[in-house]
């Protein structure tokens, strides 16, 4: 996978190799979201920042779906979908699922 940040906006860009390395094509994506885990040290600065302080980023995602790019980062047992601009979309605590009583 190759990540690339343009103007502030988040491109990802999923290549699939050809045969050989130096031919990669386009990986054509469902209409439906697709996730790819992402390493921290990639993500775009404002994503950074809205999680700044909360805690160490134990996992990272980019989440590609009709509706644009957002990000989703576990921190502990917290994970916070976040779209590219910095802004918290929603915050979950693990485990908090309907019906789920473990809590």
């Amino acid at each position: 996978m190759r990540v690339g940040v343009v103007r502030n906006v988040f491109v990802v860009l999923a290549f699939v190799a050809c045969g050989d390395e130096s031919k990669p094509r386009p990986l054509l994506l469902p209409p439906e979201s697709v996730e790819f885990a992402l390493p921290a040290r990639l993500l775009p600065g404002p994503v950074v920042q809205a999680v700044a302080g909360k805690g160490t980023i134990t996992e990272a995602e980019v989440v590609i779906s009709p509706f644009g790019v957002m990000f989703e980062i576990e921190i502990g047992k917290i994970e916070y979908t976040i779209d590219v601009t910095g802004k918290i979309l929603a915050k979950e605590r693990e485990g908090d699922e309907p019906g789920d009583d473990t809590d």
